[in-house]
């Protein structure tokens, strides 16, 4: 259902939605927020979104109490969650609103390959099937060569010069290489970077080594 979907037939599937006789709504831009179905268990995400407040409401369909619901599952297939964290993370509110300090993350998180429920990082288990999650050994290499001190503004000014023409994720992923970051790193950068796109006057930007 949409904008244009007549009101009857809109009412008519609501009711056979709320009594158990439809068991999916597929809706744009309908239902994400205010709709109070308790015995909705399972939320479809098929629309990315960089509010949080949305994020949170339209997972909150699901998240009402009913007789003999214990869970409700969401399939987030816009990763949401990568940009947003968990629906149950605890988050400050003020009357301000959220305001995050430079350089905050989100909790880092990791999905169940058994399972694939999405799970804080920090445990051992998936708290949803209790499969084990794979632990990947480290393994420290030793090179031969001098230290020299850098000025952490040189590198981060780096940093910034060769990430003005990262477009792909590839591409951020060859500069987290090199400046040895760690894998995830990329990802943020280039999910943050596709909510908030950002014009660049090529004819003034010098490029080497590729770049």
């Amino acid at each position: 259902m949409d904008g244009e979907t007549p009101a009857a037939e809109r009412a008519d599937a609501m009711r056979r939605f709320r009594s158990g006789e439809l068991r999916v709504i597929c809706n744009c831009e309908l239902f994400g927020e205010g709709l109070d179905v308790p015995s909705v268990d399972s939320v479809f995400l098929l629309r990315p979104t960089a509010s949080l407040g949305l994020y949170l409401q339209q997972c909150g369909r699901g998240l009402r109490t009913d007789p003999g619901k214990v869970a409700v599952r969401i399939f987030d297939h816009v990763g949401n969650y990568t940009r947003h964290g968990l629906p149950d993370d605890a988050r400050e509110w003020t009357l301000d609103g959220i305001v995050k300090a430079p350089g905050e993350r989100l909790q880092p998180i990791k999905r169940c390959a058994a399972c694939f429920a999405v799970a804080s990082a920090a445990r051992k288990v998936c708290p949803y099937c209790q499969a084990a999650y794979p632990v990947k050994e480290r393994k420290v290499v030793q090179v031969a060569g001098e230290l020299a001190e850098t000025e952490l503004s040189a590198l981060r000014a780096t940093v910034a010069d060769r990430a003005i023409l990262c477009r792909t994720l590839l591409d951020w992923q060859n500069l987290g290489k090199i400046m040895g970051y760690a894998p995830g790193w990329a990802w943020h950068r280039w999910t943050a970077r596709r909510e908030k796109p950002q014009k660049v006057d090529f004819a003034q930007v010098a490029t080497d080594d590729g770049w």
